[in-house]
């Protein structure tokens, strides 16, 4: 009886690895598919190119004056709200998959879990860009 047991745990142990690196790889794959789109800010006086994910080392290196800063600004605020966006959204498939008649998916919380997770994650990906936005908006204040 104790080695049944004991391949129950293994099993449910290697289950649990099996269900975090799943996460982990949807929670990748999630993540490099929302940077990869380039979010284009609107271009602010003075400055005649966007800011997109594609120029952004460049925009930021190059930034002198306040236009540039707060294009560079407006450019991370967007990406805080497409973040904020997918957080709703995993918020929303959280609840749906509590509410799931699947007692496969209810019974394993894996699902559950994995949304929450990532709605956490969007939620301070969402924080760190607006204060990177807040911080650009400071230096196009200070700038001429």
């Amino acid at each position: 009886m104790g080695g049944l047991r004991e391949t129950e745990n293994m099993m449910t142990s290697g289950n649990k690895e099996k269900q975090r690196k799943t996460s982990l790889l949807a929670l990748a794959a999630v993540f490099v598919a929302t940077m990869a789109i380039p979010f284009m800010a609107t271009a602010q006086e003075g400055t005649d190119e966007e800011v997109t994910l594609a120029n952004l080392e460049e925009r930021v290196e190059a930034a002198q004056t306040a236009d540039d800063h707060r294009a560079i600004a407006a450019f991370h605020q967007k990406q805080a709200e497409e973040a904020q966006k997918s957080a709703g959204k995993h918020e929303t498939m959280a609840q749906m998959y509590k509410r799931t008649t699947s007692k496969v998916v209810r019974s394993s919380g894996a699902l559950v879990e994995h949304c929450n997770k990532l709605s956490a994650d969007y939620r301070a990906l969402a924080d760190n860009l607006l204060a990177l936005a807040k911080e650009h908006e400071v230096m196009a204040s200070e700038t001429k």
